[in-house]
């Protein structure tokens, strides 16, 4: 299905770009490696600890945003997974966005 593909790719797009839009300075707040169309966005924190609150302050919000640490990725490199769909509308992006500059400080 073309047309769902790109869907989710413009939202990949609209995701990536606000949240290096919110805080340039803040290096947690930029999308990490990944394909750039890629529906799976990661946010890399790199503390467990750090990871699995924010993960938690997200799921309070009403979020479902995994934190992802070791073992089943190296230490140091802890990060949120935000998995999309097609279902999600640019306006949930947004609220996340800002739910996620909140959470971590600047």
């Amino acid at each position: 299905e073309p047309a769902r593909r790109q869907s989710l790719a413009t939202l990949a797009a609209h995701l990536r770009g606000r949240l290096a839009e919110v805080r340039p300075q803040a290096a947690e707040l930029r999308p990490g490696p990944a394909a750039p169309h890629s529906p799976i966005v990661p946010v890399m924190l790199g503390d467990p600890n750090r990871t699995m609150a924010a993960a938690a302050e997200l799921r309070r919000r009403g979020f479902f945003v995994p934190g992802i640490r070791p073992p089943s990725v190296p230490p140091g490199q802890s990060l949120l997974r935000i998995s999309l769909s097609v279902r999600h509308t640019p306006q949930q992006l947004d609220a996340l966005v800002a739910a996620l500059s909140a959470i971590l400080p600047a």
